[in-house]
């Protein structure tokens, strides 16, 4: 996965982990939850849907975002486990 276009006419394209580590920051207990969940249960799914239903500001105007569910955990989690760095302007 490259990246994800985040509005129309002259989209920004937002890597996996910018796009995860705002997610990170924006919902640092669910994150946690997250870390803490056992990988594959109906918990976790439940929590990468919270996360990424809250996380409308880091998708920015897109109308539509498609997330590899498989990958979501890594990203979040790498995230999670760097310290979730700030989006650059």
């Amino acid at each position: 996965m490259k990246g994800f276009a985040t509005g129309s006419g002259s989209p920004t394209i937002v890597t996996p982990f910018v796009f995860a580590s705002c997610l990170v920051r924006q919902q640092p207990v669910l994150a946690t939850r997250l870390f803490q969940s056992e990988p594959g249960s109906l918990f976790e799914r439940g929590l990468i849907q919270t996360i990424i239903v809250q996380g409308r500001e880091c998708v920015g105007h897109a109308s539509r975002v498609t997330v590899e569910p498989s990958l979501v955990r890594v990203y979040i989690m790498d995230a999670f486990t760097a310290g979730s760095s700030p989006l650059e302007a």
